[in-house]
């Protein structure tokens, strides 16, 4: 397959909304199959302990629950182009940080050094988060508090959706959440090519049992899609 066309490629989505990755896939010429595998809730979160100077969001999911959080005189970090831009669109503010390389690990790196006047930090994430992003925060010599604003969980499609989402040439994954609930519906029948956007999916797929044909890079829904491109996949007439 070519690194520019996707034509005559079905290829499988699972995140809960169709948008920026759909969008980009049928951009490239691609079929696409929107098969929703995960949604998410809203948790009620208990007050801050006392004011933060940052706010840092993991997500877009955790993006879209900030404005409850924004006052004037915030700084945001976000872990890749596409959360800060739902951060931009949700309170009309543009991020401070965002790391090349949209990962944890390279979110912390690219916080500034923790000052008198800029050292508290509020972290805003899902329920299957984990604190790498808090705890490294923390060594890193910040005040953190960590706040879970939302939960994911999975969503159960029709048979007929499962089997549409099987008999794509090749399927995306952008969360490990969607993966697990992936596996949690297909057992042991045979999966096509599985494209992930991270490192992190990666790691669970692998966890659960689901091949991984190709991570993303940049880590990215543009990095997913140019991803897709690459693999070497038969193509429906």
């Amino acid at each position: 397959m070519g690194a520019q066309s996707l034509a005559g490629c079905v290829v499988g989505t699972t995140r809960e909304t169709a948008g920026a990755l759909d969008d980009g896939l049928v951009a490239r010429g691609a079929s696409v199959v929107h098969v929703p595998l995960i949604s998410t809730v809203d948790i009620p979160a208990d007050p801050l302990d006392h004011e933060v100077h940052w706010v840092v969001v993991t997500s877009r999911h955790g993006a879209e629950r900030i404005g409850a959080w924004w006052h004037g005189g915030l700084r945001c970090a976000a872990v890749g182009t596409e959360t800060a831009a739902v951060v931009t669109d949700t309170i009309g503010v543009a991020v401070d940080v965002i790391p090349e390389v949209q990962t944890a690990a390279a979110l912390v790196e690219a916080m500034p050094i923790p000052g008198h006047d800029a050292h508290s930090v509020l972290v805003l994430q899902g329920d299957l988060a984990t604190t790498e992003v808090a705890d490294r925060l923390a060594d890193r010599g910040y005040d953190v508090q960590r706040r879970v604003v939302y939960g994911t969980r999975p969503l159960v499609p029709s048979p007929h959706d499962v089997d549409r989402l099987l008999r794509s040439d090749v399927i995306t994954f952008a969360s490990g959440s969607a993966v697990r609930a992936f596996a949690a519906l297909v057992g042991g029948r045979p999966v096509p090519p599985v494209v992930v956007i991270g490192p992190s999916t990666a790691a669970v797929a692998n966890a659960v049992g689901v091949r991984v044909d190709a991570v993303a890079s940049p880590h990215s829904v543009d990095g997913l899609v140019h991803a897709v491109t690459t693999l070497s996949i038969p193509r429906h007439s």
